[in-house]
């Protein structure tokens, strides 16, 4: 299980205001003075939950990482054994939580820069325990046949990121697209791009009864085991 800290709700709401200011104006330019009126509260009253502005920068990146790592996990867990479904359930939990936590999402991708040799240690470290959660079951997923021969996992795992973290980028919530139909649909496009053609077929299937909509004409799976998950 991932380790990261349950904060206690102040301070969960300290992190979420900074990661908010720091999401938009930039990490340089947002003070302890900034957070604190935004808050309502004393720079004093920051300085009792964080000693200095870059722990809070740690905590929020740290913060962002673990929460999307603990609802991976579980979802993955309550997904039930087959691996196609864990992937499925897994990239969508991790999809809407970066939506959920937009504004931590933003942070890790645009202030890494400013922290200390340390701290970017920790926040690699963190990342790195999530990563693996997703290479081991990329892994499990190659050895039950899910994946074409020639497919490279890391590749894969590293695709995958980068376009759905992007998504925190561009996504507005009154935009023409919910966050589960972004994530259906990123499914869609990965599962017909590398999965085994009767693979995909079942779980293109799913994806599209879940999602409200038919599969299209010849997305659905052929071949001997009709479909059928490993």
């Amino acid at each position: 299980m991932a380790q990261g800290k349950i904060l206690a709700p102040q301070q969960e709401t300290i992190l979420r205001r900074a990661a908010s200011l720091f999401a938009r104006q930039g990490y340089p330019a947002t003070t302890m003075r900034d957070l604190a009126a935004a808050l309502g509260v004393t720079p004093a009253a920051l300085y009792y939950h964080f000693s200095n502005k870059d722990q809070l920068l740690l905590e929020v990146m740290l913060h962002g990482i673990q929460v999307v790592h603990r609802r991976v996990e579980a979802a993955m867990a309550a997904a039930g054994p087959g691996v196609a479904e864990r992937i499925w359930a897994g990239l969508r939990t991790h999809l809407l939580t970066c939506l959920e936590h937009q504004d931590f999402v933003a942070v890790i991708l645009q202030e890494s820069r400013y922290l200390s040799p340390e701290a970017a240690e920790q926040v690699v470290a963190a990342r790195d325990a999530y990563e693996a959660l997703w290479a081991r079951t990329l892994e499990e997923g190659a050895a039950a046949g899910l994946f074409q021969a020639d497919v490279d996992l890391r590749l894969l795992r590293l695709f995958g990121f980068g376009a759905m973290n992007w998504v925190t980028v561009w996504y507005r919530p009154d935009g023409p697209q919910s966050p589960e139909a972004i994530a259906d649909a990123f499914l869609l496009y990965i599962a017909k791009g590398v999965l085994r053609p009767e693979v995909a077929g079942a779980l293109i299937a799913q994806v599209a009864a879940t999602a409200g909509c038919p599969p299209r004409p010849g997305s659905s799976g052929r071949g001997g085991r009709g479909g059928r998950h490993p």
